[in-house]
């Protein structure tokens, strides 16, 4: 596995947890906030705008930590695309480094003819050289 697919295990790795304990905060936070509402709802008086007091106060701590987990989302996607990025530069320098590898390779001697896979100067047999010596 290379470095960067170890990277992007962790950023995963990191992502889910920090959203994990966001939900778990978000829940602790929700149960806290409610004990006092909950005590003014025991208390009496005006029942329907303690209610909505509560209802509101809930909802507000739920967008707080929507957001939270909203930027948790986006920072990973941020880091994945960086990953993506780095993996994309990485096979641009192999490729890179295999074209200057094979610019650098010497060019091969010519052949006889077309097809041949015989170098130029092999072409002449040793019996043509005896029909030309007996001429």
């Amino acid at each position: 596995m290379s470095w960067i697919n170890q990277l992007e295990v962790i950023k995963d790795t990191l992502q889910t947890a920090v959203d994990s304990a966001v939900t778990r905060i978000e829940e602790i936070h929700t149960s806290i906030a409610n004990v006092p509402l909950d005590q003014l709802e025991k208390a009496g008086g005006e029942k329907l705008e303690k209610l909505q007091a509560k209802e509101r106060h809930e909802a507000l701590i739920h967008s707080i930590y929507d957001t939270i987990r909203t930027v948790n989302n986006r920072v990973g996607d941020l880091a994945s695309d960086l990953f993506e990025a780095l993996e994309d530069g990485q096979q641009a320098n192999k490729i890179h480094k295999e074209n200057a590898q094979l610019k650098s390779l010497p060019d091969e001697t010519p052949t006889g003819h077309p097809g041949s896979d015989k170098p130029l100067v092999n072409v002449v047999s040793e019996d043509s050289r005896e029909s030309d010596t007996a001429k």
